[in-house]
């Protein structure tokens, strides 16, 4: 991502600060304002109003309390402008599709108002990356049905319709070459999804144009089963 978009495509040099802690939900990556917005999230973090009292206990890692990351990570980088987000997270998640998309647009819009340099009419990007694909999470014996991640995936595409300024950088095509182990979470050849997004990054991260959007199905018709793509060549099936 970093050597793509310095190698052209944009007109200033490109700096990457990257903020991360593998294994955590969006809920310590949210602030209290933003997790009282979200009912199914808010109770994990009214008993802790004060912040003095954590229970490590209960939340396991540290780092995965409710607000832990936003307060730790992000609240000192505010005074910083910055160009647009890149997201990557959902593992911890994913089987709460149903209310992960009410967070993730709770969480940009805090984002937004905290990173904001005053400026009119300024919409910062946001970039989300497709939740990988992963051998666990669609085995029905660890207790998660296969469905599932089609429903995330669902979920992220659609956030494309309510925000502004949102778009996704697809893995769902991407060959599953791994490691050693059977069953990661993540790709282990990480250059597609770097340069995806830093095509996404160099077309504005707003376009609907972005060559690597994914395909979204916009018309239905009884005669014929029509789907057409944002990118894509029409594709009709009689």
């Amino acid at each position: 991502l970093y050597d793509k978009l310095n190698q052209g495509g944009v007109e200033c040099p490109i700096g990457i600060l990257a903020i991360t802690r593998g294994a955590t939900g969006i809920e310590s990556w949210m602030s209290r304002e933003s997790l009282d917005r979200v009912p199914e999230f808010r109770d994990t973090v009214k008993p802790y109003a004060d912040f003095t009292n954590w229970n490590s206990s209960i939340f396991g890692d540290k780092a995965n309390q409710a607000t832990a990351m936003y307060n730790n990570y992000l609240f000192p980088c505010f005074s910083l402008n910055i160009g647009g987000i890149l997201w990557y997270q959902g593992e911890n998640n994913y089987n709460q599709y149903a209310v992960y998309g009410s967070a993730m647009k709770e969480m940009i819009r805090d984002y937004r108002e905290k990173f904001a340099s005053g400026e009119a009419d300024e919409v910062i990007p946001f970039v989300n990356f497709q939740l990988a694909p992963h051998g666990v999470w669609n085995d029905p014996a660890n207790g998660y049905p296969q469905e599932l991640l089609g429903y995330f995936w669902d979920m992220q595409n659609a956030l494309r319709r309510e925000i502004d300024a949102y778009s996704i950088v697809p893995v769902y095509d991407l060959p599953l070459d791994y490691a050693s182990d059977n069953s990661p979470i993540h790709p282990y050849d990480k250059w597609p999804l770097g340069a995806r997004a830093a095509d996404i990054v160099c077309a504005g991260a707003t376009t609907m144009e972005s060559p690597v959007w994914t395909p979204t199905g916009s018309r239905f018709s009884m005669e014929q089963t029509a789907i057409t793509f944002p990118t894509l060549s029409r594709m009709v099936s009689n």
